[in-house]
């Protein structure tokens, strides 16, 4: 082979590396995000936390009505009837893996009764939560959100089987300036 030959399939043999190379790298991290982002590397032993981002760093801020959470994907259809103004995931009572219904004083038992109730939090203990406007669920900021007095664990469980879940919950963000940090841990 000519000089200039060898000095072109030797270029061509680095590009063919480096893109190989490359494309490895890329493959693995690729598997990597996969692998730590399922629901088999959830902690059991958390809680349902609404309002804030465990431990407690990131506070949302807002009124939350209704948090409902299936354990499988709504179709194409139940979703647009959900934007339409449907109030509730379209799932018999065996899909639903918790629901609780914010409105009211006090603290809020799952209707599904499989999670334990969600119990208000403040940082300020001697004081009782921020009453929210009649019907318009629980006003949540960086001093108050709501917590499962134990762990979600049977909603998780229900989760990992399925491997897919559907959220729903009704809610209005004090400001948009504001992403969903802290909205709900689970």
């Amino acid at each position: 082979l000519e000089q200039g030959q060898r000095l072109l399939l030797r270029l061509s043999m680095k590009h063919l590396a480096a893109a190989f190379l490359g494309y490895m790298l890329v493959a693995f991290a690729a598997v990597t995000v996969v692998q730590t982002t399922t629901l088999q590397n959830w902690d059991a032993s958390y809680p349902l936390i609404v309002g804030n981002w465990f431990p407690q760093n990131s506070p949302w801020q807002g009124t939350i009505g209704d948090v409902q959470i299936a354990d499988r994907a709504v179709s194409r259809q139940e979703a647009y009837n959900l934007l339409s103004g449907a109030s509730h995931l379209p799932t018999s009572g065996s899909s639903l893996a918790a629901a609780y219904p914010l409105t009211g004083a006090g603290n809020f038992a799952d209707q599904t009764g499989k999670l334990p109730d969600l119990v208000w939090q403040n940082r300020r203990s001697q004081e009782t939560p921020d009453p929210p406007a009649t019907g318009q669920g629980a006003r949540l900021h960086s001093e108050q959100w709501l917590q499962t007095e134990g762990a979600a664990t049977p909603a998780l469980q229900r989760l990992r089987q399925s491997s897919q879940f559907t959220l729903m919950a009704t809610i209005a963000p004090a400001s948009i300036e504001r992403g969903p940090d802290g909205l709900l841990t689970f």
